[in-house]
């Protein structure tokens, strides 16, 4: 079908729910590569979720990781098709050890004790259009930088929450014409030619958004691929970016962001 394999290993410290969300955002499906316990490897497709308003698990990586908080952190099951189960097995999101970023608990059962079996996880495959050269992990990875910067300006409430999800152009434009978008910037984006594949990555602070970055999913990760920031809330950006001019933190963030990104920051 044209379609290029993304791979995402589940390593102790992949946001794995996050991604999974992400590329389910667009409709893509995501394929699911697990270890059942007791029996092997197995394979299924996800195909939606459920997203709580209020977060539902403390982290999802691995105990002794960390990671940004991401809406992922609400998601208590996903549903997918199961050639052993059926369409739209229930996938429970459970806590997990050391080993794995999360643990899944599905309908996969011993048949001599009726125990659930815990199902691990090994990968995310994810079919995608072979335009798209930046991941989710390379967009999480700038999203994390921006946050360190947020801390240490004292920014970043503990309530926050960065929404990292893959989508079009058309949808992209159809969606915040609906929404509660600044209305300078509708009409920029609106009026703009745009990349046709977009990472929206919103951050939130008490499920208020206070601020977006888009992200051309068809550039290079190395080539610096956001292209838009979209403010919300005025006394924020403008706190932000007097803070971002002070002689002592500009050298901080330069260090800590590098110079490309700090300049489309003041920019």
């Amino acid at each position: 079908m044209s379609l290029e394999p993304e791979l995402i290993w589940a390593r102790p410290e992949v946001p794995l729910v996050s991604a999974a969300y992400g590329y389910l955002q667009m409709g893509l499906p995501v394929i699911l590569g697990i270890q059942i316990e007791g029996r092997g490897l197995h394979a299924l497709t996800l195909t939606g979720y459920s997203l709580k308003k209020t977060q539902v698990n403390q982290q999802e990586v691995a105990s002794g990781e960390s990671s940004i908080r991401m809406v992922g952190l609400r998601i208590d099951e996903f549903y997918a098709h199961d050639d052993q189960i059926g369409p739209f097995a229930r996938i429970k999101v459970k806590p997990s050890a050391q080993t794995y970023p999360v643990e899944f608990e599905g309908e996969w059962k011993d048949e001599q004790t009726g125990k659930i079996l815990r199902l691990y996880p090994d990968f995310l495959l994810v079919p995608v259009y072979n335009k798209i050269r930046v991941t989710f992990i390379d967009v999480a990875r700038y999203l994390a930088l921006l946050k360190g910067l947020l801390s240490v300006m004292s920014l970043m409430p503990d309530e926050y929450e960065w929404d990292l999800r893959l989508t079009m152009t058309n949808n992209l434009k159809s969606k915040i014409k609906e929404e509660n978008f600044p209305p300078n910037d509708l009409e920029r984006i609106l009026l703009s030619q745009q990349p046709r594949f977009i990472w929206r990555a919103t951050l939130r602070f008490y499920g208020k958004p206070f601020l977006e970055l888009f992200t051309d999913a068809t550039d290079m990760e190395r080539s610096f691929p956001i292209c838009e920031q979209v403010w919300y809330d005025n006394e924020f950006k403008e706190t932000f970016k007097a803070r971002l001019k002070d002689p002592h933190l500009a050298t901080m963030a330069i260090e800590g962001l590098g110079k490309r990104f700090y300049d489309f920051l003041i920019k």
